[in-house]
């Protein structure tokens, strides 16, 4: 079972909040009033919820367990007896997954296809116990608002108000199955937050929007208190949406360092965020002995591919442990690009003082530039011209690396690559400039620094 964890922005050292503009009453923000749900232990449930879904302890921190409803650890016994127990050993929240058409994720390491379908698992077994808080992580628009809506008003009502809706976008293939195009997902989302807030607190709803569209629809019994709704997903996007239309961010299971870029953009948005929860689902704890196992066989594996040692290692996500760069240093590899942190290279404080980092990027990288974020090709194009000139300039004095992250699946499209050329065109024009790779950076700044 891996862990989720909700904090609250501003609680810890690294979240400071910074008070600057407010813009979540600015026009066209489908955000509403929210207020701090006071601190305070949690308090037991008997027939109804005494509390919020979302009120914090004095930590400031809660714990929840993603339900193992998926994959080879599904079972009946596991589910009923499980969630017993993590009510026993003192957790705060359960949490299921939502998909139509489901498949294993890439760091699971198994093909089981097994996967129960989350509001009548978390309905069976919210049942059971009388204090867990129950959430979806997430819930994805392959449902019409108004069954979802009573979804979660069913839930709430069986569990005493012990409930927490998390939506997200959802992928492609399974939001085409529900009939959804997958370029207008997040306007679905949206709207389906939107309406089942309406139906949630009144009756006779009509809305009329570019995805759904409903008729003095009426739901009951109504909620004895506005269910929490948080946002799901690692993009700026999906921060910008958990800012602007939720009460808080499911950021899901990224690097601390890219969680620090959302809190820092979502308070660009908002000023301060301290009414905003967060959550993270960090990594099941991979022991060192493993790890080790698993880099062993992946390096074996490339070498026998590319005919000689690879240098450089770039983590699945950039999900590394603290051990990675140690262990990587002990099989040989040269450099890590997992740390998006300098336009230079550097050295990690290993034992032998011999990996490097080479630069890369999560801004100029084709995948969340298009996929998350949803920048146009033209735009893409723009902002390597842009990043490049400001570098150029900077290195006049000093040498800068510039990476440029691509896969051809995303940007090898014609109308995509159109404008990635007309950037490369733009850069060859100028004097000095040194189109490279990770194993060249490496090289020359262990010949000219180490």
């Amino acid at each position: 079972m891996a862990t989720q964890g909700i904090l609250r922005p501003g609680t810890g050292k690294r979240n400071a909040i910074h008070q600057t503009r407010n813009l979540a009453d600015r026009p066209g923000s489908a955000r509403r009033g929210k207020a701090d749900p006071p601190s305070g232990a949690s308090a037991g449930v008997s027939g109804q919820m005494d509390r919020h879904p979302l009120r914090r302890p004095r930590t400031g921190m809660t714990f929840g367990v993603l339900l193992p409803h998926f994959g080879p650890h599904a079972s009946r016994t596991r589910l009923i007896e499980g969630i017993k127990l993590i009510e026993d050993l003192g957790f705060d929240a359960v949490w299921a997954r939502d998909h139509l058409l489901w498949h294993p994720h890439s760091h699971e390491e198994h093909t089981d296809m097994t996967f129960l379908e989350p509001f009548t698992t978390l309905i069976g077994l919210g049942t059971l116990v009388e204090r867990l808080v129950i959430g979806t992580g997430v819930m994805i628009p392959v449902r019409h608002p108004i069954r979802v809506a009573q979804q979660y008003m069913t839930l709430s009502y069986l569990t005493g108000g012990r409930v927490i809706a998390g939506f997200g976008a959802g992928h492609g293939g399974e939001l085409r199955a529900a009939g959804i195009d997958p370029d207008r997902k997040h306007q679905a989302v949206l709207e389906m937050i939107e309406i089942v807030r309406r139906l949630w607190a009144g009756n006779g709803v009509t809305f009329e929007g570019e995805i759904f569209r409903i008729h003095h629809a009426s739901l009951e019994p109504k909620l004895q208190h506005p269910l929490p709704i948080l946002y799901g997903g690692p993009s700026r996007r999906a921060a910008r949406i958990a800012a602007c239309h939720a009460d808080g961010w499911l950021a899901g299971t990224v690097p601390l360092t890219t969680v620090d870029a959302r809190l820092s953009y979502m308070r660009e948005l908002l000023g301060s965020i301290d009414h905003l929860f967060l959550s993270v689902t960090p990594r099941t704890i991979l022991d060192e002995d493993r790890e080790r196992e698993i880099l062993s066989a992946v390096l074996t594996s490339m070498e026998e591919t590319i005919g000689r040692p690879t240098k450089g290692w770039l983590s699945p996500f950039l999900t590394h442990t603290d051990n990675t760069p140690r262990l990587l240093e002990e099989f040989g590899v040269e450099y890590l690009c997992d740390y998006t942190a300098d336009d230079h290279p550097f050295r990690f404080n290993t034992p032998k003082n011999n990996l490097i980092a080479v630069p890369y990027t999560v801004e100029l990288n084709d995948i969340p530039a298009f996929g998350n974020v949803g920048v146009s090709s033209e735009a893409f194009g723009d902002m390597i011209i842009d990043q490049f000139d400001v570098l150029y300039e900077e290195g006049a004095t000093n040498a800068r690396c510039m990476p440029i992250c691509l896969h051809t699946f995303w940007v090898g499209q014609p109308n995509k690559f159109k404008h990635l050329a007309r950037a490369f065109r733009y850069m060859a024009r100028h004097e000095g400039v040194w189109f490279t790779t990770g194993d060249d950076v490496n090289d020359w700044y262990r010949a000219n620094f180490m």
